[in-house]
């Protein structure tokens, strides 16, 4: 019940409450009917704005919350997780109740306090982290992070392949055929993973096969997507329908923690529905450099190639001990580097 079932929070603490709850599995605003009306347009600004942001920050996240609490159903694994599930070997975590995991990709730290601005945050040394919101890349171990009103401090981890759908809707299956957004945060091998889980948000026919359960694996400086299971049980004509039926198109894909910026993006998309590759190349050579990459024959065979546009839209120097360079061709590495936010818009490629 955000806001609480019981009292009037005063509007900078339901601004804090809302920032928190659009993270945990079940969000809702619920009260005792003896409680003041508390509906988000009631409070002026800025917290009305604040209050929509929160609720928008949400409804965003739902292709990632939807795949986990597909992951939940499956393997019994809860979306939200303490630190120390995730990071079982840093002893630090074992005391931490404030900030929280959702899923294995985000780590959120709520504001409790009227009047904070900042708040110290663990986070665990054994991965990269970026500011979920800036796509700043951060150090790790015990900072003191901003937490302004605008925002709750949310850090994105390394590694990881987060799902949204960016668009603002009236509610969630207006959404269901709204393109994705892809964001690409770089670990400290430089490579990254994620799933994406889509049904159709209403029915059981996902009991019988009708879903997309797709993987997303960056690595060498190529983005892959394969379908790791398709509704409709290897028959190809019934593959197909589950991909008209609940496939959609990539609107964006951004990629942070590059080590340098590549000279030019190539999209291979796959003969079999939701396979696609995205290579960022260091050179600008010919197309068919993109054929010594090929996962699989069957996956990719005579798919089309194309070069897209892509924007850099931050760059930021960053001191690690890490080597590698998230790039196509390159091995090197160093203790100074870049870390490159880029995005690819319009790819062409479905999920």
């Amino acid at each position: 019940d955000v806001g609480g079932f019981f009292g009037n929070p005063e509007p900078e603490l339901l601004v804090r409450w809302y920032q928190t709850g659009a993270f945990q599995p079940f969000f809702r605003a619920h009260a005792h009917h003896y409680t003041r009306r508390r509906e988000p347009w009631l409070f002026g600004e800025p917290y009305t704005s604040l209050l929509r942001e929160a609720v928008c920050t949400r409804y965003r996240l739902m292709p990632y919350i939807y795949t986990l609490f597909r992951e939940a159903t499956v393997s019994g694994k809860p979306i939200l997780r303490p630190l120390l599930s995730e990071f079982p070997t840093d002893e630090v975590t074992f005391d931490i109740d404030n900030s929280f995991m959702v899923g294995d990709a985000l780590l959120v730290h709520p504001v409790v306090s009227k009047g904070t601005k900042q708040v110290d945050v663990f986070l665990p040394t054994a991965s990269l982290w970026y500011d979920y919101f800036t796509l700043e890349l951060l150090a790790s171990g015990n900072i003191r992070a901003n937490a302004p009103l605008e925002k709750t401090p949310v850090f994105l981890r390394g590694g990881a392949i987060i799902p949204r759908r960016d668009r603002v809707r009236r509610s969630s299956t207006f959404t269901l055929k709204d393109p994705f957004t892809l964001v690409v945060a770089l670990g400290t091998e430089g490579t990254a993973h994620g799933k994406v889980y889509v049904d159709d948000g209403h029915s059981y026919e996902h009991e019988h096969g009708m879903f997309l359960l797709s993987k997303l694996t960056y690595a060498d400086g190529v983005l892959s997507c394969s379908v790791e299971r398709q509704g409709g049980g290897g028959d190809r004509s019934a593959t197909d329908i589950a991909a008209e039926r609940l496939g959609a198109p990539i609107e964006t894909v951004i990629f942070t923690g590059l080590y340098s910026t590549p000279k030019s993006v190539v999209v291979h998309s796959g003969r079999a529905a939701g396979a696609f590759a995205l290579l960022l190349k260091k050179s600008l050579d010919s197309l068919r450099a993109l054929t010594r990459w090929e996962p699989s024959q069957t996956l990719m065979h005579k798919g089309k190639t194309r070069r897209v546009p892509f924007t850099v839209t931050s760059t930021a120097s960053w001191s690690s001990p890490r080597p590698g360079t998230g790039l196509s061709g390159d091995g090197g590495g160093g203790t100074q580097r870049d870390s490159v936010v880029l995005a690819v818009k319009e790819p062409g490629v479905w999920i």
